[in-house]
């Protein structure tokens, strides 16, 4: 799919995730209106490829950060007749409103960065029932039963991590037939919190930041496995 227009409609993260290097502060909206003008102008100026519109990406690091700004917006755009793909956390698949509004305005598909099989371990979303990869399971499917394309992110490398927990990673995406699936080896950003914490610990094996690409280079020791087998893990679950 060729995106020809990208459009960012909020700043700002309700989660505080470690590993993450961006400035949290306080969520930013602009306005419904305004929004709904920025897809129509960006709607009506792309150009067509094969006599047909390209797909808007919204760049929010969640559209469904504020669900009642979201489903308005999406009531808004359904008479738009466009096609979108977004960022949007798991959150989503418990609101039957918004997945339907969603489709109507025209969703294709959600990235959703789930990282961990784990959800206890990690808590990225308002949801209360999330306690187990079975239930990231129902989330997925719930989804997809609208219509909704889901694109799974899960990073590799965190310290309660076996190997016996990377077998179960992959047992786990065999059964949620992800759409696409987005791996990264966790990276300890200047400025996260993830970096301080293991530069304390003396744990960052390289500053050469060319390596901090999250793909092809581990760069801090793990816990649980040396860093060339966490690597190994990462080229075995990616093929």
């Amino acid at each position: 799919v060729l995106y020809s227009t990208w459009i960012l409609l909020s700043r700002g993260c309700k989660y505080r995730c470690e590993f993450c290097a961006r400035p949290f502060g306080k969520l930013r909206f602009i306005k419904p209106e305004q929004a709904l003008e920025l897809i129509k102008r960006a709607k009506n100026g792309a150009p067509t490829l094969f006599g047909r519109k390209p797909r808007l990406l919204f760049r929010d690091d969640n559209i469904f950060s504020d669900p009642g700004y979201a489903k308005k917006l999406f009531k808004e755009m359904a008479p738009l007749g466009i096609k979108w793909s977004a960022n949007s956390s798991v959150d989503i698949a418990f609101d039957d409103q918004a997945l339907v509004l969603a489709k109507a305005s025209g969703c294709r598909e959600l990235f959703i960065g789930f990282e961990t099989i784990y959800p206890e371990k990690l808590q990225k979303t308002s949801a209360g029932n999330m306690r187990s990869a079975d239930d990231y399971i129902k989330a997925i499917r719930k989804v997809k039963s609208y219509g909704i394309k889901v694109i799974g992110a899960f990073i590799l490398g965190f310290d309660y991590y076996t190997h016996k927990d990377y077998f179960r990673l992959i047992y786990f995406l065999m059964r949620a037939r992800l759409y696409l699936i987005s791996l990264t080896i966790l990276t300890p950003f200047p400025g996260s919190a993830l970096y301080e914490q293991l530069l304390k610990e003396n744990r960052i094996t390289s500053f050469d930041w060319r390596k901090y690409d999250s793909l092809q280079h581990v760069v801090f020791k793990p816990k649980q496995m040396p860093a060339w087998a966490l690597q190994a893990w990462f080229v075995v679950i990616r093929v």
